[in-house]
């Protein structure tokens, strides 16, 4: 039986879909398909018309659509198992680590009492078995407000960003949840121009051939941005096209979610614009092509890893 995860990040939801058909899978196959298809459901949501679409919506175009020999999809309630009668609040991100084991960030501010709130970071086996939690405020780090991205490197050391007011910092963490290193300060960046803060991450992929900490630096800033995973150093960043990012105008219309929300109609016309609205999820291939979802614009643009624009869609 195969997994694949889906979050949506309004509502809060964790959703399993169990595989079955001719998409049976073993081993570190699954984790590999739960990213893979975590990540196109990303893309799936900013390209449709409506601006949004769930795992739900994702499973029900596969069993319309599935011919002989092609996985078909139902949720698993039963995943992921909690202990300790704990909640999940809003699920900001799920990621997989080299052992195919399966982490889940949320939100614990998002839970309503009497309800437990489970620790923001949980880890689990590919079958939902629940490993350990830990995470939130604690000396030595800044915790976002707002929870938003996680990665894990090959290491299994974990990687956190924000997207709350002044979530300025990435964080990184061993996988048992010991502080490790901060790039950045809480309410510290100066827009697109600096090198040492970002400004409300909303992703982090790691890219281990090159060492190369990839960032969609989207809710604050629109840009991506590159550091080095030894040393947290600075490295290159781009905007949309690859040019060079520029702050937002002052006009509060003019802000990341005015625009979301006010999106103009799905044209072909045109390149769109030539700044980044939100660049939502950044992933690298095994080819060395940079994937950068720009929500908002609804597009994906193609980049080499030094940030030369090649195409989008």
């Amino acid at each position: 039986m195969g997994l694949i995860s889906f979050t949506d990040d309004g509502q809060g939801a964790l959703m399993r879909l169990a595989a079955s058909g001719g998409g049976r899978m073993h081993g570190n196959n699954k984790g590999r398909t739960l990213a893979t298809l975590a990540s196109m459901g990303l893309a799936l949501a900013m390209l449709s018309t409506a601006g949004a679409a769930t795992g739900a919506n994702i499973a029900a175009t596969g069993a319309n659509t599935s011919a002989a020999g092609v996985p078909r999809y139902k949720v698993d309630t039963a995943w992921p198992q909690l202990p300790n009668h704990w909640s999940l609040g809003q699920v900001a991100a799920v990621a997989i680590g080299p052992d195919d084991h399966v982490w889940v960030l949320h939100r614990p501010r998002t839970v309503v009492a009497p309800e437990v709130a489970a620790p923001p970071v949980l880890e689990f086996d590919a079958e939902g078995a629940f490993l350990h939690a830990w995470g939130g405020p604690g000396s030595g780090y800044q915790w976002p407000a707002n929870e938003h991205s996680i990665a894990l490197d090959r290491n299994s050391n974990v990687w956190i960003s924000g997207n709350g007011a002044g979530d300025d910092a990435i964080l990184e963490f061993t996988r048992s949840g010991k502080f490790l290193a901060q790039f950045g300060h809480d309410g510290a960046s100066r827009g697109n121009a600096d090198h040492t803060n970002v400004k409300q991450a909303a992703s982090i992929f790691i890219f281990e051939p090159t060492h190369a900490v990839f960032v969609g630096d989207g809710y604050g800033n629109r840009r991506v941005f590159v550091l080095d995973e030894r040393t947290l150093q600075f490295e290159r960043l781009w905007g949309a096209f690859g040019n060079v990012p520029e702050d937002w105008p002052a006009s509060p219309a003019a802000a990341p979610g005015a625009l979301e929300s006010n999106a103009a109609p799905l044209t072909d016309s045109g390149r769109g614009s030539p700044q980044f609205a939100l660049p939502h999820s950044v992933v690298v291939s095994k080819d060395r092509m940079v994937y950068v979802a720009d929500r908002p614009n609804r597009r994906i643009q193609v980049l080499t890893l030094q940030g030369r624009y090649l195409k989008q869609v």
